[in-house]
């Protein structure tokens, strides 16, 4: 605190600050959002309208693209925005100033894209809230969500396991997950088929017969099941499938047994 009385600067702080701190010349109190009693608005921003001088006041709902980014780099990161998110949809629920904090009013999509999230999370406050949640923009097909993980080498293991577990019992979870697994590898084929198309000179866009489209598809369906069910019955490991999966089509000893 002597620092940055003598300093200046920014300090990040939460309500505790709100009261007992004394600290002079305050020109801007920043608000990640609005506090659940109405009585510690008015601490807060007491911290600049103690002073003479003009003094600013704002409120700071959203932060995006960067967040997202370490959030396809690192599990935990994912989680505790999802986290953050449905515990902020409790609170706001439940705010004493309602008829002020209308959650009816809240856009819940917009919200959700502020948190970074890549998916909507199972909760019963987003039921029948599809109107409120066009708003927001989920990671594409092409991202693999199941696939990012936990840079605690520690907590990446333990999740393989629970994993693994899941995709054995089967069930509606486990087949969702199979299937946002596939479509994601599938989209990411094309992608890497695109690239190798443009390192060779050729043109992307350029469109192809339809015939030689279906055949392309049908290859990469038959090639992708036949990989799977190898998988299924462990006759080849999980980094075997995938580097089978996005390596080149010509067809190794592996494929073939």
């Amino acid at each position: 605190m002597e620092r940055f009385r003598a300093n200046g600067g920014v300090l990040f702080c939460t309500d505790v600050a709100a009261r007992g701190l004394d600290v002079s010349d305050v020109q801007w109190v920043v608000q990640f959002d609005a506090p659940k009693d109405p009585s510690q608005y008015v601490h807060r921003v007491g911290r600049s309208a103690i002073e003479k001088n003009s003094n600013n006041i704002e409120v700071i709902l959203d932060i995006l693209k960067s967040i997202r980014e370490l959030c396809l780099q690192d599990r935990d990161i994912l989680e505790k925005g999802t986290k953050a998110f449905t515990s902020y949809i409790r609170a706001y629920k439940e705010h004493h100033c309602a008829f002020i904090f209308r959650f009816a009013s809240l856009d819940l999509g917009h919200l959700a894209t502020s948190f970074c999230l890549l998916r909507l999370p199972k909760m019963p406050e987003l039921r029948d809230q599809s109107d409120k949640l066009q708003n927001f923009i989920p990671a594409g097909p092409e991202i693999n969500i199941h696939a990012i993980t936990f840079k605690d080498k520690a907590r990446e293991e333990a999740r393989q396991k629970r994993l693994e577990s899941e995709l054995a019992a089967g069930g509606k979870n486990a087949k969702q997950i199979i299937a946002e697994q596939r479509q994601a590898e599938r989209l990411q084929r094309q992608k890497e088929r695109r690239q190798a198309e443009v390192a060779k000179g050729r043109n992307p866009k350029k469109k192809r017969g339809r015939q030689a489209q279906i055949f392309d598809e049908w290859e990469d369906l038959a090639k992708e099941e036949r990989l799977f069910k190898k998988l299924r019955r462990k006759k080849i490991t999980e980094e075997q499938y995938k580097e089978l999966l996005h390596g080149n089509d010509t067809t190794t000893s592996a494929e073939r047994n």
